[in-house]
């Protein structure tokens, strides 16, 4: 299945930090027989509203293919990183 990911990461760490999360969540992705179509930095960006009092944060959206079974452990993989603020992952038709 193709699926479209957008997760926000801590604002407090360097943008160096917050690629290395994106690249564990790629290499996840390859590791388990998925296929990376595009991956997106979209930078640093203010939040529509505070989320556990932070203002802004990293934004990222990459796009993939990956095998529905393998798709609960992408979002293990976000849940316990307490430097992911916020993610969504949606089928992409």
């Amino acid at each position: 299945m193709n699926y479209e990911s957008m997760f926000l990461i801590n604002q407090d760490l360097s943008q160096e930090e917050a690629d290395a999360i994106n690249q564990n969540v790629l290499d996840y992705i390859k590791d388990n027989g998925g296929e990376v179509t595009s991956s997106e930095s979209m930078g640093k960006k203010q939040l529509a509203y505070p989320i556990k009092k932070r203002e802004s944060a990293y934004y990222y959206l990459n796009y993939f293919s990956l095998e529905v079974d393998k798709l609960d452990g992408l979002e293990k993989l976000y849940r316990y990183n307490e430097n992911v603020v916020r993610f969504l992952t949606t089928v992409k038709s």
